[in-house]
């Protein structure tokens, strides 16, 4: 049985996270050790090992020093060289240009390897960025991009990072199919609420702190991301208004595989959460109004951990299935409303301290595989409540808990 990590150890790291994840001015750098394609489309120095046809540029040889891109409209093909520099410096650097398109670049060792600073309407494809002292790829107040089948591994923070400013945030991009691992904080952060609109979507993220750290981003896309094998949480998200996250799977992960704080109108679900230390925790529902819906949720310590004042929110139609504990419940926790959950096989089913409801007001709770009741008229549904196995003197679900327990198995995902 793997160990739970205390919750405090977890909010500790993750401060350090969000200290580390500020947006960052420009830079001053040296003209003499930089690439430009100016705005008349020459490139200076003319003795760089660029190719140009038209808007369309090549390497011919590895660069040693930023290339910076002020001209909209071109294309910057790697052709599978490297882009090197230092640590002070942005490696391949938009400002305030659009429809900008780089791809087989392999950029490595910079401040941040591919910054976007106010830049919409680019693409960044099949590049690798590693070594980074702070993010590989870097959008500050960029929108409509796309950022695709990129690989982000070993750099100093995070493998992909939005971030904000002036009060401006990154809206309406598009990040997928991107291979984010082995950084050293998170695979991607999206920080702050002025983030809005984005899909993120078929990313694979493993091996760093945190898979996906979100705080913020309203009306955003999470889906079909594969999150796995990373020290803290698959995913974090705090804050967040009408968000979507769907389709994921976050498996194996040291603490919690969705890891869920405050937020509101947002939904949760069709995600696969197995063999994480929890599951899916979830604290601070502010004023809720959240919905967490057919999950299946297997082989953790603990399915579902409800905690933290969180309250107002909705569990429904979920498998907990296969672990320790199925869902617990603290005693600050309030008017959440669980039903239509499949409660299977967990060596304890529930334990509740809390007021939540149990039932969806129409005499319909949940299934639970070792109800022992009867169901005198043959509707499906139990016609008495049963106590099952407390944890350390806690009472569990039945005993005035809900009218009735449904006894059919629902179907969820």
């Amino acid at each position: 049985m793997k160990h739970v990590i205390r919750s405090g150890l977890v909010a500790a790291v993750i401060l350090v996270m969000i200290a580390s994840t500020f947006a960052i001015s420009p830079m001053n750098v040296s003209a003499s050790s930089t690439t430009y394609i100016m705005p008349d489309g020459s490139v200076e120095p003319a003795s760089a090992p660029i190719i140009r046809h038209g808007n369309k540029y090549k390497l011919a040889d590895n660069v040693y020093g930023p290339i910076y891109i002020q001209k909209s409209g071109v294309t910057l093909n790697g052709d599978g060289y490297t882009v090197q520099g230092t640590p002070t410096e942005y490696g391949v650097y938009l400002n305030s240009v659009s429809h900008v398109t780089l791809k087989n670049l392999i950029v490595r060792g910079f401040y941040q390897n591919i910054k976007l600073w106010e830049a919409d309407h680019n693409t960044i494809l099949k590049c690798k960025v590693t070594e980074a002292a702070y993010e590989g790829i870097v959008l500050t107040a960029s929108s409509n991009n796309v950022v695709k089948e990129n690989e982000a591994y070993a750099n100093g923070d995070d493998g992909i990072s939005l971030f904000t400013t002036g009060g401006v945030g990154s809206a309406d991009n598009v990040i997928t199919r991107n291979k984010l691992y082995e950084n050293r904080w998170n695979g991607m952060v999206v920080y702050g609420s002025e983030h809005r609109r984005n899909l993120i979507t078929e990313n694979t993220v493993y091996g760093q702190n945190v898979g996906i750290f979100v705080l913020g981003a309203e009306s955003s896309t999470f889906e079909k991301n594969l999150v796995y094998w990373n020290k803290l949480d698959g995913m974090y998200i705090r804050g967040s208004y009408y968000a979507l996250v769907s389709g994921n799977t976050f498996r194996e992960n040291g603490a919690r595989g969705l890891m869920i704080r405050a937020g509101q109108y947002s939904t949760y679900e069709q995600n696969m959460i197995l063999n994480n230390n929890i599951g899916l925790g979830f604290r601070r529902g502010a004023t809720g109004q959240n919905v967490v819906q057919n999950n299946w949720i297997q082989g953790n310590e603990i399915g579902m951990e409800i905690f933290d004042k969180a309250r107002n929110n909705y569990m429904i139609r979920n498998t907990i299935t296969m672990n320790d504990i199925g869902i617990t419940l603290d005693g600050t926790t309030s008017n959440n409303r669980l039903h239509h959950n499949n409660f299977i096989g967990n060596t304890v089913q529930a334990v509740e301290q809390g007021a939540n409801i149990w039932d969806d007001g129409m005499y319909e709770g949940n299934h639970w595989s070792d109800y022992t009741g009867v169901d005198l008229n043959r509707d499906g549904v139990g016609d008495t409540d049963l106590p099952h196995q407390g944890l350390d003197g806690y009472p569990l679900i039945g005993e005035c808990k809900q009218r009735k327990v449904h006894i059919i198995r629902f179907k969820n995902i």
